[in-house]
């Protein structure tokens, strides 16, 4: 996935990764695959820290929930139906991934340095829970 880190967790029926921008680039990113899907009934609860943006998109409740981690990194989980559809959620995780890719084309010398520092951490953490 060119979004996130290429981990997913499916916790309580929500479907989690991270995504190497701020938490305003991933909301952007959520809110375009939301118009892009043509979605309604949109209700975005912004919080300092991240937030949730709720939305029927075919005819399903889907539950967006951003949560800041770092400076340049943001946990997004995506729950779909009432108990959660990991299948529909990968979907939609692929669908923000690509409004995600367009947000980083553009993204400024700064914000690529960090990002490439996080990926290359986080793939040493990775290899290191592999190890143990």
């Amino acid at each position: 996935m060119a979004g996130g880190t290429g981990t997913y967790y499916y916790v309580e029926g929500e479907l989690r990764t991270d995504y190497y921008f701020p938490v305003p680039g991933v909301w952007s990113a959520v809110e375009k695959t939301i118009a892009d899907m043509k979605g309604r009934d949109v209700e975005p609860d912004r919080q300092t820290d991240g937030g949730k943006i709720v939305a029927v998109i075919n005819d399903e409740k889907v539950t967006f929930r951003l949560k800041y981690k770092d400076k340049d990194l943001t946990t997004l989980g995506i729950r779909v139906g009432l108990v959660g559809n990991e299948t529909a959620s990968k979907m939609l995780h692929d669908r923000v991934a690509v409004s995600y890719t367009h947000l980083r084309a553009h993204e400024t010398p700064e914000h690529l340095v960090c990002r490439l520092l996080l990926e290359k951490k986080n793939q040493q953490l990775d290899r290191h829970e592999l190890l143990t």
